[in-house]
C-alpha cells in the first residue's frame, strides 16, 4: 500500500536535486535560492540527486542495498540543505519521511535475517554426503497404518530426504475481521527434527512478519510489526506439542 508513494517521494525528492545543480551552473532562472552555490558543490547537489535515483530502483527491485544507499542520499541531503536552510529547509521533511522508510524496513530485514542464518546453520548441521535408501528396516517401529502408507507411496528402496523446502501464499483473517495477504517459505530438516517458517504479511498496508521455529522439541512463535515492534510471542509445552505434530505430520 505504501510502497509506491515513498517511491514517489524517493523519486520526486532526488529529482528537485537537481535544482542545485543548475543553480550553480546557470541553468535558467533559480530564483528560489539567492544565495550563490559553487560548481563542485553543485555537482555535489548533482551526485545526491542521483544517490535518491538509484536508490529508488533497488527500492522497487527489492534489493536490500538501498536501506544502505538511501541512508547515505539522506545523510548528504540533509547537509546540503543545511546550507541553504532558509531556501531548502523544506525538503527535511521528505528526509524524514525517506529515514523512517529506511528505519522500518530495517527492522523487517534484521528480523528475517535471523530466520536466514537458523536455515544456513541447519543446512550446516543437517549435512549428509551418504545417498541412503529407505529400507524396510527403517519402517519397522512404524505404526501399521504409517507403514502401509509409505510402502503404497512407494518410498521402500527410494533416496531419504534430508530436508525440504515450500514455499506459499495465501490469505488470512482474524474472527470478523477483514482478509489479508501473506506469502510463506518453510524449511524443514529432518535428521535433526526441526521446522522453520518464515511469514511476511501486509495488514492496511503494514509489514508484519512472523517466524515460527521448531527446533530440539521446543517451539516459539514470534510477530512483529515491521520486525520490530511485538505483536505476539509464545512458547510452551502445549505449543511444543502442536508443533511436534506439526513436524510429523
Amino acid at each position: 500500500m505504501f510502497k509506491y508513494p515513498i517511491a514517489f517521494i524517493i523519486l520526486l525528492h532526488g529529482l528537485i536535486h537537481f535544482i542545485g545543480f543548475a543553480k550553480a551552473f546557470n541553468f535558467g532562472k533559480i530564483s528560489q535560492i539567492t544565495t550563490a552555490i559553487s560548481k563542485p558543490i553543485g555537482l555535489v547537489w548533482s551526485f545526491t540527486a542521483f544517490l535518491f535515483i538509484a536508490t529508488v530502483i533497488l527500492f522497487l527491485c527489492k534489493k536490500e542495498a538501498w536501506l544502505l544507499l538511501g541512508l547515505f542520499a539522506v545523510i548528504v541531503s540533509q547537509y546540503l540543505i543545511f546550507t541553504l536552510w532558509t531556501a531548502t529547509k523544506f525538503g527535511t521533511f521528505a528526509n524524514i519521511i525517506i529515514l523512517v522508510a529506511i528505519i522500518l524496513n530495517y527492522g523487517s530485514y534484521r528480523f528475517e535475517k535471523v530466520y536466514q542464518n537458523d536455515v544456513r546453520q541447519n543446512f550446516v548441521s543437517n549435512n549428509s554426503s551418504k545417498t541412503e535408501l529407505v529400507t524396510e528396516a527403517d519402517l519397522v517401529l512404524l505404526p501399521k497404518p504409517v507403514k502401509r502408507y509409505l510402502i503404497y507411496a512407494g518410498v521402500l528402496n527410494k533416496p531419504k530426504v534430508h530436508n525440504m523446502r515450500i514455499t506459499f501464499e495465501g490469505q488470512m483473517r482474524e474472527k470478523g475481521k477483514d482478509f489479508f495477504p501473506f506469502t510463506c517459505e518453510q524449511y524443514s530438516f529432518f535428521n535433526e527434527p526441526t521446522r522453520l517458517f518464515f511469514m511476511k504479511a501486509k495488514m492496511k498496508g503494514l509489514n508484519v512478519l512472523g517466524y515460527h521455529k521448531y527446533e530440539n522439541a521446543t517451539a516459539t512463535m514470534d510477530i512483529r510489526l515491521f520486525g520490530f515492534f511485538a505483536v505476539v510471542k509464545k512458547s510452551g509445552k502445549d505449543m511444543d506439542k502442536i508443533e511436534t505434530v506439526t513436524l510429523f505430520n
